[in-house]
């Protein structure tokens, strides 16, 4: 009987470790190379202890042809607002972790291993504290220091001499100088999460509900304004809270009924 359940919890176990379409690897030595490009961008009068002046956020229709949606939040002088949160060891729902941190607009954050354990990729960096210290990997990151934002590859000899306040590790470029960054192919279309600024420095996250390929989804985000970009954990994991509700219908593909599922991190204006 122990036995059994010994191999049962294994089994178990084996089956949460997460796997990934094609389209959002960046083990190619192509995707290496241009992840790793690191834009640090300071955005002009910053204001580092007032609310953000603004959010604005849309709901975009039939951006796949078939009446998906997607969900856009614009926020000025948001450095000082923007925030990491969850953890690297734990999964919890995108709604409570927004709820408990009195989040304004929440989206889910960057991918993870195991629907188990949880387990980020690449640097992870929550309210100074450094929570994920894998700085070989090849994926995209975006966070801040106190006076700009980091689009691009992470580097530990960057971390040691900036103090990042925040960041997040996604899949890859998503767009770059307002240009797309996957092939025109752009792989199979799903739900995407993607988090950048446009020319001003303004934040932007989007969230499609959508079924939009990669290629697609950089293009979405170019027509609203959107000058550089990474590619978050989408699928089942995007997720949309604004206000303390959720806006958007996720679901527990890999469960194979409608619910909201749990991630790593989420990404919370304040």
């Amino acid at each position: 009987m122990l036995v059994f359940m010994i191999g049962t919890i294994l089994e178990e176990a084996r089956l949460s470790v997460r796997t990934f379409p094609d389209d959002v690897a960046v083990n190619s030595p192509q995707s290496r190379q241009f992840n790793t490009t690191l834009i640090q961008f300071h955005p002009p009068l910053l204001s580092k202890t007032g609310p953000a002046s603004s959010i604005k956020e849309s709901v975009l229709l039939d951006v796949d042809h078939k009446g998906g949606k997607a969900y856009l939040a614009v926020v000025t002088n948001a450095i000082s607002r923007f925030q990491v949160k969850g953890s690297c060891s734990r999964l919890q729902k995108t709604s409570a972790v927004a709820s408990r941190h009195k989040c304004r607009h929440a989206m889910n954050g960057g991918p993870f291993k195991s629907f188990w354990g949880g387990g980020c990729f690449g640097p992870t960096v929550m309210h100074g504290h450094t929570i994920n210290r894998n700085w070989n990997a090849s994926h995209a990151s975006f966070g801040a220091t106190k006076d700009s934002w980091l689009i691009g590859h992470l580097s530990h000899d960057f971390a040691s001499k900036y103090d990042i306040t925040e960041a997040v590790t996604g899949f890859g470029w998503l767009v770059k100088d307002g240009v797309p960054s996957p092939s025109s192919e752009g792989g199979l279309p799903s739900r995407r999460s993607a988090i950048g600024i446009n020319r001003k420095g303004d934040l932007m996250m989007l969230q499609v509900d959508g079924d939009l390929s990669l290629f697609q989804t950089a293009q979405l985000f170019i027509s609203q304004g959107g000058w550089h970009a990474i590619n978050l954990d989408g699928g089942g994991s995007s997720t949309t809270v604004m206000d303390g509700k959720v806006m958007n219908s996720p679901e527990c593909s890999f469960l194979g009924f409608p619910c909201e599922p749990s991630v790593a991190s989420v990404l919370c204006v304040v």
